[in-house]
């Protein structure tokens, strides 16, 4: 199909002619025509822009009737202007303005495109388009206004503003809408406004509304006096309903608050009315803007990193754009941090540093992403930068980015989870002495960190579910802070070597990360680094920090088992003495360990140990007790009972009982 028959069909769908768009200036470009004017290689046309008088302008928008294609592309992108060309008002030709503009008693509409614009223009409306909502604004005026703003008598003019019908869910065009309306105002003009209503929840403009049922119907559509609901338009402005949970959200700094807490906020906001008898009633303006239908609201809330302000799923994000920016650096820029994290690694090796590094740098580089795995940084000596490396990694989130206490981790009250994409959580300790304490808790820690899904409770507001995309980092001057076990995916440990640095260096550090400017060239460092063989979904690497943490984290008497597995013949020997058997049972070992000085410990939990080392309890007819085999484990796989029985008989049976015992006493 040709540009031109492109072209039309894409007028054809505001209900515009070919004869139109002859009537407009309208022009067919090629894609090298469109790369020549604004640097795009796509097929389009041209809408030229006239002044009040009819002349043609410099100004001019093009329409794009291709997308753009391949990676990080645009694909949204409709419409272009020359770069560095303030925007100015759509006059359509078929409208007499220098008539127009100074006859107050002629109403003007202001509608979202030209094509929009000539629709109305066409059913006899003077409709002044604007190329997008905030084209009503300059940077190159000394006002901010465009530069034909004031082309137009404003004031005791009746003047309509007619958005596309998202306005219902757009926030960003309800704050645009609210902001020229007030504009308006202040000039003397009486405003009013008109919502085109959705079909079927699309998105429609007033060309495609006229379009489907015709200028009769939107004759019908209701308007609204914006003086009398101004009152209502800053609270849509400022605030938003959200269904679930029942809450109010602010939308400036995206707080929630319960029903109590915002009405105490709006309760200095009043609606007034005159009544039938031309008396100015004053009520609270809560009262009609829970009830008005054009109240702002959304389905739910979400932390969506790089959506917009509204999701698909019509959920207010709460996630906030970091104000920090990356900015150039020279290597010197960021010797400091270096020096930290040079230290701190000192013991674990450059591949060690090269994966902390890649960790820090994924999610900074592909915002939302989940890691599998977390960071925890421990060591006696205090004082050696742990907090500090993960304040730093911190502030790169800005607002993003927070800090818990081993308190605040374990309360039912999870408030600090809420629009965070990095938490440093300072300063853990193990849960007490008890093996089984620490595991438990290591178990919620687990579930913390890889949780897909979070739950969010806040005191006064229903539990409500959002994505979690929270990565940790944990500090601890404890070396048993968290249960680790061989086959451990999650945790990367590093342990801080036992010196300290001078505290000249760290009063150095201390102030230079906390500027700004220096933060925005880490940033930039990170989105730097190359993260091609980092997977955010693999296992953590074993660091020999960690491998000392599975060490301290097992029982005597589960090294002592895992020593006898691998070595039984030293383990099982007294006085050189090699105490034979294949099998033994329960009860056996438990005697050996006791007089080796391993605390006393019952049958069933030496079975779970058992387990934890993926070894088989056996129970077999004949044999008094349960046994384990700490030999020759291969030649014994797929024998029978009968077999087993016959062995242990032989060697471990009730006859060499007395064996076992003068064997334990010679050993003492």
């Amino acid at each position: 199909m040709s540009i031109k028959k492109l072209m039309l069909e894409d007028l054809k769908r505001s209900g515009l002619t070919e004869k139109d768009a002859k009537k407009f200036g309208y022009k067919p470009l090629k894609n090298s025509q469109t790369h020549k004017l604004i640097g795009k290689n796509l097929a389009s046309y041209q809408i030229p822009y006239f002044d009040i008088n009819g002349k043609k302008s410099n100004f001019y928008r093009i329409r794009f009737l291709e997308r753009e294609k391949g990676f990080l592309k645009n694909t949204k992108l409709r419409y272009s202007q020359p770069p560095d060309m303030s925007p100015k008002f759509y006059y359509s030709k078929l409208i007499n303005w220098k008539k127009v503009r100074n006859d107050v008693s002629q109403e003007i509409i202001f509608t979202e495109g030209e094509k929009k614009a000539e629709v109305l223009c066409k059913n006899g409306f003077n409709c002044i388009g604007l190329g997008g909502v905030w084209n009503w604004k300059s940077r190159a005026t000394i006002d901010g206004l465009t530069e034909n703003y004031h082309n137009i008598t404003w004031e005791d003019r009746s003047v309509f503003i007619i958005f596309d019908s998202d306005i219902e869910t757009n926030i960003h065009i309800q704050h645009a809408c609210n902001a020229f309306c007030n504009q308006l105002l202040s000039d003397g003009a009486v405003v009013a406004t008109q919502h085109i209503p959705a079909l079927d929840s699309n998105k429609l403009g007033v060309d495609d509304y006229i379009l489907e049922y015709g200028i009769e119907a939107f004759d019908e559509i209701e308007i609204e006096d914006y003086f009398l609901s101004k009152i209502l338009h800053k609270i849509n402005a400022e605030y938003t309903y959200c269904h679930t949970p029942n809450c109010f959200i602010r939308i400036s700094d995206k707080q929630i608050f319960k029903l109590s807490e915002f009405k105490t906020l709006i309760a200095p906001y009043k609606y007034q009315y005159e009544n039938s008898e031309g008396k100015l009633i004053t009520k609270p303006a809560f009262d009609y803007w829970i009830e008005w239908e054009h109240r702002n609201e959304c389905a739910g809330v979400a932390y969506e990193p790089g959506e917009g302000i509204i999701t698909k799923r019509n959920e207010f994000n709460l996630y906030n754009k970091p104000d920090l920016i990356p900015t150039k650096y020279k290597k010197n820029d960021l010797k400091l941090f270096h020096t930290l994290v040079d230290y701190i690694f000192e013991d674990q090796g450059e591949a060690a540093k090269k994966w902390f590094l890649q960790w820090v740098a994924y999610p900074l580089q592909n915002p939302g992403t989940k890691l599998s795995t977390f960071i925890l940084v421990h060591g006696m000596t205090q004082g050696t930068g742990k907090s500090l490396l993960g304040y730093t990694i911190k502030n790169l989130y800005g607002v993003n980015g927070g800090v818990v206490d081993h308190d605040m981790m374990s309360n039912i009250f999870n408030q600090w989870a809420v629009n965070k994409q990095f938490i440093i959580a300072d300063e853990l300790v193990a849960e007490g002495e008890n093996s089984y304490n620490i595991k438990r808790a290591y178990a919620k820690i687990k579930n913390i960190v890889t949780r897909l899904v979070i739950e969010l409770n806040r005191k006064g507001i229903s539990q409500y579910e959002i994505n979690d995309y929270i990565n940790y980092f944990f500090t601890s001057n404890h070396a048993n802070a968290m249960y680790m076990e061989d086959g451990d995916r999650r945790g990367y440990i590093v342990k801080t070597p036992t010196y300290k640095m001078s505290q000249s260096f760290f009063n150095i550090y201390d102030k230079w990360y906390r500027k700004k400017s220096n933060m925005g060239k880490l940033l930039q460092y990170f989105l730097d680094v190359d993260t091609s063989d980092f997977s955010p979904s693999a296992a953590a690497p074993i660091t020999t920090s960690k491998q000392d943490m599975i060490n301290v984290s097992k029982s005597d008497a589960l090294i002592w088992l895992e020593q006898m597995l691998q070595d039984p013949d030293t383990m099982l020997s007294f006085s050189n003495i090699l105490a034979p058997g294949d099998f033994w049972t329960l009860a056996d070992l438990r005697k050996i360990m006791l007089q080796q000085d391993i605390a006393r410990i019952t049958s069933a939990t030496l079975t779970i140990l058992f387990v934890e080392l993926q070894q088989p309890v056996l129970k077999i007819i004949g044999i008094r007790g349960a046994l384990v085999c700490v030999r020759n484990r291969k030649k014994w796989r797929g024998k029978s009972d009968s077999q087993i029985r016959e062995h242990y008989n032989n060697t471990r049976g009730v006859k060499n009982d007395s064996r076992l015992k003068q064997l334990i006493k010679k050993g003492k």
